[in-house]
């Protein structure tokens, strides 16, 4: 059944068919195959999803379906994965989505009804849920609602961003010399052609995995991070003296903590 977001957009829809971008390279197949789900149970069914394997050293399974485009390529890294997917989606819009996360149904419905109601917007994210690597829920983590520039922390997560596939060859897509930040750098060049925003709800599951970053930090830590990044600067304090409370001798968090009394105090 068409749903009242879908029916909204009316004679629009062509334009907002979407080209979902997922990179892989040596997933976990029962990962894979929930985030492959995940979108193929959208409930805006206008899409492909454009799989690009980084040269993957196992098999590729892949459900069979007719919106599923593969293309294998040499080992080269996520950047330039991602902008050899830009290049080969066909649609106006590219979503992103990981390999080992996944999407709440209404997702990519949510996203591009906004995004025709709302033209000016270069790149829409949205909040997610945070899981364990076994999937096990941690928390919400909201985002904030309108970026205009982009300093030290992504105010995106990076699956969860949609964003116009001819504003992303314009500026020639992900820097592929940069070791990592490439996604914050690449969103701060696509805020030239219109605000960056985030859908309130979590819409997005976000998996910790033991190499990224986030999965060696205290879980207080995070949420205080998540929060200050979302503009509650209460929960933000809140989290921190916590961390703090546990381990005193933590410079970062002692500094982290005045950041948030500052923002607070400018509100």
């Amino acid at each position: 059944m068409e749903s009242p977001g879908i029916r909204a957009m009316g004679q629009n829809l062509e334009s907002h068919m979407v080209s979902v971008l997922l990179p892989v390279f040596d997933p976990d197949p029962r990962q894979l195959r929930q985030a492959i789900d995940s979108i193929l149970w959208q409930t805006f069914g206008e899409l492909e999803l454009l799989v690009v394997d980084d040269g993957s050293r196992v098999p590729i399974h892949l459900p069979c379906s007719s919106r599923i485009r593969y293309q294998r390529l040499p080992h080269k890294g996520l950047a330039a994965t991602l902008n050899a997917g830009i290049q080969l989606a066909k649609y106006p819009w590219i979503a992103r989505q990981d390999a080992d996360d996944w999407s709440h149904p209404r997702r990519l419905e949510r996203q591009l009804g906004f995004l025709w109601r709302h033209p000016d917007t270069a790149i829409l994210g949205t909040g997610a849920m945070l899981h364990q690597r076994d999937g096990k829920s941690l928390w919400e983590a909201p985002m904030p609602r309108r970026v205009t520039r982009i300093a030290n922390s992504s105010p995106f997560f990076h699956g969860s961003v949609v964003f116009r596939r001819q504003a992303a060859l314009a500026v020639a897509g992900y820097c592929e010399q940069m070791g990592a930040g490439q996604d914050r750098e690449f969103f701060s060049r696509l805020l030239q052609f219109g605000m960056g925003r985030n859908l309130h709800d979590a819409l997005y599951h976000y998996r910790f995995q033991p190499h990224s970053i986030t999965a060696t930090q205290r879980p207080d830590m995070i949420r205080a991070d998540h929060a200050l990044l979302a503009g509650d600067a209460r929960l933000a304090r809140r989290e921190y003296w916590r961390s703090i409370r546990s381990n005193p001798l933590q410079p970062v968090a002692w500094g982290k903590l005045g950041r948030a009394a500052l923002f607070g105090m400018t509100q």
